[in-house]
């Protein structure tokens, strides 16, 4: 993961971006506002006031080794 401000960088294995940006805009997550999927990354935008460690724990509930 990469962090700026209120944007989380993920990268996937190319080809795999625009399924896992769908997924994780499909969970309703609400630290992340939303999702913009190129070929092997994924933008997350996260919500005002969110810290970084909050995006870590959303996202560690669904990808326990990230």
């Amino acid at each position: 993961l990469d962090y700026a401000q209120n944007m989380v960088v993920i990268h996937t294995f190319p080809g795999l971006a625009g399924a896992a940006a769908s997924a994780l805009d499909a969970m309703n997550m609400s630290v992340i506002v939303g999702t913009l999927a190129g070929d092997d990354t994924v933008m997350l935008i996260i919500a005002e006031e969110t810290t970084h460690a909050a995006v870590l724990r959303a996202l560690r509930t669904i990808i326990p080794n990230i």
